[in-house]
């Protein structure tokens, strides 16, 4: 009986260490994968922790998204197929504003130049954190493309995860509205 026991502790054990797995470890883990293999193993995963002040002043780190569903976007101001998806990313903000879902924008990008070069020119609605190149670029060395969409249950947990786009505006119109919002809306349904 306590061979049996210990056994079974030792795999639940198991189990729940991988599925408290944090998003650096599965990376670390995924390294030998092919591109879709390594995409579709990061879902599932926790969210990687984050922290930052946004371009409007307010403080904003993973802790604040616990218990909603979030969309975090990785992305530079010359990155073609984000130009295109920002029209609807701002339409998905004021769609879901009176539900808990929180949309947020990580950039290496530094705040002057967001302000010189980006926000006179167009407007998105994400709260938008910049200078987060290190952690980007060095602690997640993020191996996918640009723009990256994190979509997040209420748990923490990496629901989905969009890479890339399309610098057609009807074509970028079509994945948010087939692949992103769906998973938003599954995750608000869930609990």
């Amino acid at each position: 009986m306590t061979k049996k026991l210990i056994l079974i502790l030792s795999v639940l054990l198991f189990t729940l260490t991988l599925n408290a797995q944090s998003y650096i470890e599965a990376l670390r883990q995924s390294q030998s994968m092919n591109f879709v293999e390594r995409m579709q193993f990061m879902e599932g995963k926790d969210i990687f922790k984050f922290e930052g002040k946004t371009l409007t002043g307010k403080m904003l780190n993973s802790e604040d998204i616990e218990g909603k569903v979030a969309v975090i976007y990785l992305w530079f101001i010359a990155c073609p197929p984000f130009i295109e998806e920002l029209e609807e990313l701002n339409k998905l903000v004021e769609k879901y504003a009176d539900e808990d879902v929180e949309f947020i924008a990580l950039t290496f990008e530094s705040e002057k130049d967001l302000n010189e070069y980006f926000i006179p020119l167009y407007e998105f609605k994400f709260d938008i954190i910049p200078n987060c190149g290190p952690l980007i670029m060095e602690e997640l060395n993020h191996p996918f493309g640009f723009p990256t969409a994190f979509v997040v249950d209420k748990q923490g947990k990496i629901k989905k995860l969009l890479i890339g786009g399309s610098a057609d505006a009807e074509e970028a119109k079509e994945n948010i509205e087939s692949e992103l919002i769906p998973t938003i809306e599954k995750c608000l349904r869930s609990r």
